[in-house]
């Protein structure tokens, strides 16, 4: 079987390199939709690792905990800058502002950033990301307008927030993924300045 020939090169390539592993924090599984019993390894749909849940098929999406994680550094960084919005009368000015903290959080902070980052570049579940942007603007309608009530998008749409600064992460993916892509590309140097395509 495959997944024996995969374990036993695994200790192999440990072994040479005097590594070990610690017994609670290893797990051999058969990660399959189909609950048939397999005599080598317990069978799973899937597994949480570095928190992200890892699905049979190759699905990889955010667990509950890291979900709220990035929820929360949003939250944590709306309250640190109450100061900002919190005394401006103009619900689209309060908005933008909410915008503007939002993207800092996003682009700014080292942490944060890295944190984003590393679960943006792996999450491949296409439903997550769109989720957490539609959350991330009701979390600022909420702030502008008080309440998380769909009809406060008839005030402020979701098109018009991020035209006024909103970051998406759907979209932060994509340039990741794209970024990523472009360090395996020739350069144009490399390749007497023909470029690629």
């Amino acid at each position: 079987m495959v997944g024996v020939q995969a374990a036993d090169r695994l200790h192999e390539e440990l072994a040479r390199l005097r590594l070990t592993t610690k017994y609670t924090h290893q797990a051999d599984l058969l990660l399959t939709r189909d609950q048939a019993a397999d005599g080598q390894f317990p069978v799973a749909s899937e597994f949480r690792h570095l928190g992200l849940l890892f699905r049979a098929g190759g699905e990889v999406a955010l667990s509950r905990d890291k979900r709220r994680k990035i929820q929360n550094l949003f939250r944590f960084a709306f309250r640190r800058a109450r100061r900002r919005w919190g005394r401006l009368a103009d619900p689209r000015e309060r908005a933008r502002t909410l915008a503007v903290v939002a993207a800092e959080t996003v682009e700014k902070g080292v942490r944060n950033v890295a944190i984003l980052d590393y679960y943006l570049k792996h999450v491949s579940n296409e439903n997550q990301l769109p989720q957490l942007d539609r959350w991330l603007a009701e979390e600022v309608l909420s702030l502008v307008f008080g309440g998380h009530k769909k009809g406060h998008f008839k005030k402020i749409s979701f098109e018009r927030l991020r035209e006024m600064g909103l970051p998406s992460l759907v979209h932060r993916r994509r340039l990741i993924l794209t970024a990523d892509r472009r360090l395996f590309l020739p350069s144009s140097r490399a390749t007497g300045g023909a470029g690629p395509g």
